[in-house]
């Protein structure tokens, strides 16, 4: 039997990779296989997160996934503490730009959204799709902005 939260992980994996990015698990690591990689239970000094987002090998954000049930503002915090921790083999002095909460409702939509920002030819256009998709977001979901980026609860 599937437990809720790992029925919703497998509906964002399924999602993610629809979408372009590489699901990886800690252990087997490779952040040259692909742009856009999604690694499971990535160790930061608060916990492991569900998901650490890397584009181009850079720490991006974190993916809290839980069941479809869960009141995703109750773990809101747990995600700013990873976002904003130590991140197993990398040096970061701010938090993340991207923080997210998700029982895979909305996700997909969401994170074609953020293709575009890691797709883009340019940092500029990469810094207009950011704006965009912080706006969508921001209004249907009133989004909590941190200095860092958008944080969201999808």
């Amino acid at each position: 039997m599937i437990l809720p939260e790992e029925y919703a992980r497998q509906n964002i994996d399924a999602q993610l990779i629809q979408i372009g990015w590489a699901i990886q698990v800690y252990k087997h690591i490779n952040l040259n296989a692909s742009i856009g990689i999604a690694v499971r239970e990535y160790p930061t000094d608060s916990g492991a997160a569900d998901y650490m987002l890397f584009i181009e090998d850079s720490p991006v954000g974190v993916i809290e996934a839980k069941k479809e049930s869960t009141l995703l503002t109750a773990v809101h915090e747990q995600a700013i503490r990873y976002a904003s921790g130590r991140i197993k083999w990398f040096v970061n002095s701010k938090p993340l730009p991207f923080i997210y909460e998700s029982t895979s409702k909305d996700h997909k939509a969401f994170m074609a959204g953020l293709k575009l920002v890691y797709k883009a030819d340019t940092k500029s256009i990469a810094e207009e799709e950011m704006n965009n998709l912080e706006e969508k977001w921001v209004k249907k979901y009133q989004l909590l902005l941190n200095p860092g980026g958008i944080t969201g609860i999808i």
